[in-house]
């Protein structure tokens, strides 16, 4: 019953990872004219050497902001909101992270209506990213489930639903892991204390040893007088 239970478990594991990479390529080639507008976005407003976490990629020529914010000024919020999101991107590709998860939390926090699912996805990313120092799955499975309840509608649902299986996959195993580890050393301690216990006997059996010894010797002593 087991073994059949870990075949399951370990079929779906291969299940979710093959969904999640075929996802990956169609959701890549889906999206990439996005991405690459919004790195524009991220490009135009700095120069690509000044990346770094403590640089502002909210400030694009100031006169080109003003004159499309003025043209569509519906879309001021949103076109603010891409604008630190291409940057939280850009940062979590060069690796920082920290200030990566800083920016998505800044449109979480000032855009939650209409950008709040894309800020959620990119910060359950990161969390899971095996680039950052500091990830945390259960934190990154927190951010996925948070798009699957407050934003039901979201056309990032789908991809949520996916990692948010993929992570408690990813969990569980981790946990068996832990498990397994324990019991391994719970038996190295056993196995220590047995060892200990074979050294004591032998340090005993070698005293009887010489206390038999002694005793011989004095039986001879005593038959030669």
């Amino acid at each position: 019953m087991g073994s059949k239970q870990t075949e399951e478990r370990n079929n779906l594991f291969l299940y979710i990872t093959c969904i999640v990479m075929m996802l990956f390529e169609i959701q890549g080639c889906i999206r990439f004219a996005e991405k690459r507008q919004d790195e524009q976005v991220f490009v135009e407003t700095k120069p690509p050497s000044n990346v770094g976490p403590d640089n502002d990629a909210g400030g694009a020529s100031e006169e080109g902001s003003a004159e499309v914010i003025n043209m569509f000024p519906q879309f001021a919020k949103k076109w603010e909101g891409r604008q630190k999101l291409a940057k939280a991107r850009v940062l979590m590709l060069n690796g920082y992270h920290k200030s990566s998860l800083k920016n998505n939390k800044d449109v979480l926090e000032l855009f939650p209506h209409i950008l709040g699912d894309q800020a959620l996805f990119q910060m359950g990313l990161n969390y899971a990213h095996p680039g950052n120092p500091n990830y945390n799955y259960k934190k990154s499975k927190d951010c996925f489930q948070r798009i699957l309840k407050e934003y039901p509608e979201s056309d990032i649902r789908d991809q949520a639903a996916i990692w948010v299986l993929f992570l408690q996959e990813i969990m569980s195993k981790n946990q068996e892991i832990m498990s397994k580890n324990q019991e391994i050393m719970s038996k190295n301690r056993r196995i220590n204390n047995l060892q200990i216990q074979v050294e004591e006997l032998q340090y005993q059996i070698e005293s009887l040893k010489e206390i038999d010894l002694g005793i011989e010797e004095k039986k001879r002593e005593s038959l030669l007088k």
